[in-house]
């Protein structure tokens, strides 16, 4: 151990009664600095490389296999690098400066973390304790994690839940420093989202002075790019001190400026585009940006090695183990389905993660920023994965000069470089997770909406959900209820409806302008199309309807938001619809799927008329045992004027139905139907409403009974339709009875 590590941690252990007494930040500086600045002085010094335009997370370097001829590299021009070395100084300069101010800022906020106090508590803790500064405290300890050692946060008593849920969400990709985010606490009042400007970290007061200095290291990189227009660190440094300066009209000057590679300058493009919140032209810069990247380098993966880290180790193995052309299908349909509403230009989540990219590889230029580490040694591959798989992180929390002086010991005592400052990296609580399960970006037409999470599943706290990534929209984005869809059958086409309730949502019926409920079909990321639309009124139920090629497609229902004030909704799901009539086969019958009506009362006849069937088509299919189930459905094929046995039944299909078979047959609970059939003969099959079609015949029928002898429970309610022996169709549906 370095020697003046040594006194320093001496002089620390005998003035750390000093601290704890109640001095200023500053004057805990002070006590504590060497055991923290000396400590960290040994970091090595960033060497004048060349290194990738755009840098992978360390932890997929492996897996990323570079052809270095052809990979562009951050060449500097020979009398550019004396330049290069003074700019840099003066970066990391301002960075200490900044990194300072903000100490105070959260000494002042909340002094030091009280570690005698939570240690000594480790024994008696329940497995209840969730309480905020337990979290935090175990969300920076969690740096030292290595997997069994003393220092491990293993050895830290099992079971306890706030341990727990820290653990669940490591990020440690080599286990060199991981970091462990957490939500941000409702009840707690944090600084502005540090991921829409980092000098939100800071009070007001504490802004200008460091906004003057920033301007002065801006003029300098300005300078220095005019020297050297074709330098691409001095470009990209430009644009990320343009944009934490704002207002973001310098960022646009700073961009247009960038004469290096046209990959590079199109990532810094894109990621000022994004930072304007123009997406669709941040989009086109990006796509501009991977696509020359790909031409350029030769890439193992055939796949945006950032891209796995938004999935499953499970889902990244299913890409992996696919062909190269497969990988880029994937990719390209992962982002496809991963843009929040179709109906809005630009995809947005991909935006965001090509934007998160880039500042990774801005900052991942030096060892260490204004404040995160970004140095291999120091945790800066978990550091690159927390940002790629959750943006930038909302709030910083640090635990002190003490806490550090803690750290630095065990990190040391583990044979490791000391890099504080320690921090909990949390996040607002505002936050959705768009890409959907693996399964979708696998399947896309069988895709279904619970595919998509989006939002904390209802009755689950927020606390106990974590998903594999997240990002922050500008508005809020709820899921719609799934409701009902049907296809009928006509001649060329299906005709597609969808009903659903949104007596539960909070949308804007009752404006002058109201939105509208749009129905979006999409094959492919490039191929998407509003395919019908209806004004939101009074009415509880909201109805779409749309005719569909008879081609599989992923259709998304979506209520886009008219300010960022408003929540937008959606609910998303493949189709592969059956074949047009023109296209059945000769000889072959088929039923549609039953479409369920919600009737004005009990003695309302069901219709067979579609006009009238759209208008009643239940938005929900949950229904109370004393309303009448009223069904449509609709024959093809069948021969008219044949003789046809048509059946109705409703069975049972839940756990709670054989409950209660069991307990009826020992008298311990009253025995009520746990099913229903209806048996009926017609002598002509056109007895039902005939459906105007070019050769193919189609009938559509309906029918209403009292659910009143059934018991609460999940059913089904099929139907078939048989001529003789040989020529029988079925189709059948999911409902819930529930008690009044």
């Amino acid at each position: 151990q370095h020697p003046r590590i040594l006194a320093a941690r001496s002089m620390t252990h005998r003035n750390i009664g000093v601290c704890a007494a109640g001095h200023t930040a500053r004057a805990v500086r002070v006590v504590a600095i060497a055991a923290t600045v000396l400590a960290s002085s040994h970091l090595r010094a960033v060497p004048m490389q060349q290194s990738t335009a755009l840098r992978m997370p360390s932890s997929l370097q492996a897996s990323r296999a570079t052809d270095a001829a052809a990979s562009p590299v951050l060449t500097a021009p020979p009398d550019s690098i004396e330049t290069r070395r003074a700019l840099r100084a003066a970066i990391e300069r301002f960075q200490n400066e900044w990194r300072r101010e903000w100490e105070d800022a959260e000494m002042e906020r909340h002094s030091n973390i009280n570690l005698l106090q939570i240690e000594r508590r480790f024994g008696s803790l329940s497995v209840r304790d969730n309480s905020l500064e337990l979290q935090r405290y175990l969300a920076i300890y969690c740096f030292l994690q290595t997997g069994g050692s003393s220092g491990s946060l293993s050895n830290v008593r099992p079971g306890m839940m706030a341990m727990q849920l820290v653990v669940d969400r490591m990020i440690s990709p080599d286990n060199r420093g991981p970091v462990c985010p957490s939500w941000a606490r409702k009840e707690e009042s944090i600084p502005p989202d540090e991921g829409e400007s980092i000098d939100l970290a800071l009070p007001a007061v504490k802004r200008s002075p460091l906004r003057r200095k920033r301007a002065d290291l801006l003029q300098q990189l300005e300078d220095a790019h005019v020297r050297f227009p074709g330098d691409e660190w001095i470009a990209g440094q430009r644009v990320r001190f343009a944009i934490d300066q704002r207002p973001i009209e310098r960022a646009l000057e700073a961009v247009a400026a960038c004469r290096g590679t046209t990959v590079r300058c199109s990532v810094l493009r894109g990621l000022v585009m994004e930072q304007a919140r123009d997406i669709p032209a941040a989009e086109r810069a990006f796509q501009q940006g991977d696509s020359l990247l790909r031409q350029a380098v030769a890439d193992s993966t055939c796949v945006d090695p950032d891209l796995l880290l938004l999935l499953p180790s499970n889902a990244r193995e299913g890409i992996m183990s696919a062909g190269c052309d497969a990988r880029r299908a994937l990719e390209s349909a992962l982002w496809w389905l991963s843009d929040p509403l179709w109906s809005v230009p630009g995809n947005e989540r991909y935006v965001a993660h090509s934007a998160r990219r880039a500042h990774v590889m801005l900052r991942a230029e030096f060892d260490r920023d204004e404040r995160y580490i970004w140095a291999r040694n120091g945790g800066g591959a978990a550091m690159q994965e927390l940002v790629i798989r959750y943006g930038w992180p909302s709030y910083t929390y640090w635990g002190g000069f003490m806490f550090d002086v803690r750290l630095n010991r065990e990190r040391m005592d583990l044979k490791r470089e000391a890099h504080p400052p320690y921090t909990a990296k949390e996040y607002t609580r505002d936050r959705v997770t768009l890409v959907p399960e693996f399964a979708a970006v696998r399947a896309p037409y069988q895709a279904v909406s619970s595919n998509w999470e989006v939002e904390v599943p209802a009755g689950k706290d927020q606390d106990d959900w974590w998903p594999q990534e997240h990002m922050r929209l500008g508005y809020r984005l709820a899921s719609l209820p799934a409701g009902q869809q049907i296809l009928l059958r006509r001649d060329s086409m299906m005709l597609y409806a969808h009903a659903f309730d949104v007596r539960s949502r909070t949308v804007d019926r009752n404006v002058a302008d109201p939105s509208n409920a749009l129905l979006m079909g999409s094959t492919s990321r490039t191929d998407i199309r509003m395919l019908a639309s209806v004004a939101l009124d009074t009415a509880a139920v909201l109805r779409l309807t749309a005719p569909l090629s008879p081609v599989p497609v992923v259709l998304s229902v979506e209520i886009p938001n008219r300010t960022p004030l408003e929540p937008a909704y959606r609910t998303r799901f493949g189709v592969q619809p059956s074949p047009a009539l023109r296209d059945m086969r000769p000889g072959e019958v088929a039923l549609s799927d039953p479409v369920v009506l919600r009737l004005p009362n009990r003695t309302s006849t069901a219709p067979s008329d579609m006009p009238s069937v759209l208008r009643l088509m239940a938005g929900d299919l949950t229904f109370s045992r004393r309303e009448s189930l009223a069904m449509y459905w609709e024959s093809y094929g069948f021969p008219v004027n044949d003789s046809l046995q048509l059946q109705m039944r409703i069975v049972r299909d839940d756990r709670g139905g054989v409950t209660r078979r069991a307990l009826s047959a020992i008298g311990v609970m009253s025995e009520l139907r746990d099913s229903l059939s209806v048996n009926w003969t017609e002598q002509n099959s056109a007895q039902g409403t005939s459906i105007p079609t070019a050769g193919i015949s189609a009938v559509g029928r309906s029918i209403a009974v009292g659910l009143g002898v059934l018991p609460a429970g999940e059913y089904i309610v099929s139907f078939e339709v048989r001529r003789g022996p040989g020529m029988v169709a079925r189709g059948s549906r999911r409902i819930v009875l529930r008690d009044d």
